[in-house]
């Protein structure tokens, strides 16, 4: 799985991305978030109407992740010389989820520095 310089929109940002959009090498959407306290990424497929759902403040981003539970989920790690991203298979009490910048959060509850304006018409519409 290749994502190098397919960035889509960032999201959550706050002097560097914390959550994004980002695609594939075969145009697929996927969200990329900070987690492991800075030392690595998590990337899930995207799904547009839980994307919409975290925006619309009925979940969390910790949420947002866990709701793709059954998905393939992507993992890099920034001690991994070079980093490699590789798929895992994660629980719903994996340590990982519990180390997602913001995770507990609502899109609301963020910096409004920190978040866009009009995610919906930004983001959604434009998927």
């Amino acid at each position: 799985m290749r994502f190098e310089k397919t960035k889509f929109k960032d999201l959550i940002n706050a002097e560097g991305a914390i959550l994004e959009i980002v695609k594939d090498l075969e145009n697929s959407f996927y969200l990329k978030a900070f987690c492991l306290n800075g030392n690595g990424y998590i990337y899930s497929k995207l799904n547009k109407e839980t994307l919409k759902a975290y925006f619309e403040n009925k979940m969390t981003l910790k949420e947002l992740y866990l709701s793709g539970i059954n998905e393939q989920y992507f993992v890099k790690t920034k001690s991994e010389i070079p980093p490699v991203i590789k798929p895992m298979r994660l629980t719903i009490n994996d340590f990982i989820f519990s180390t997602l910048e913001c995770g507990n959060a609502l899109y609301s509850e963020l910096s409004k520095n920190m978040i866009l304006e009009n995610p919906i018409e930004e983001i959604i519409d434009k998927l």
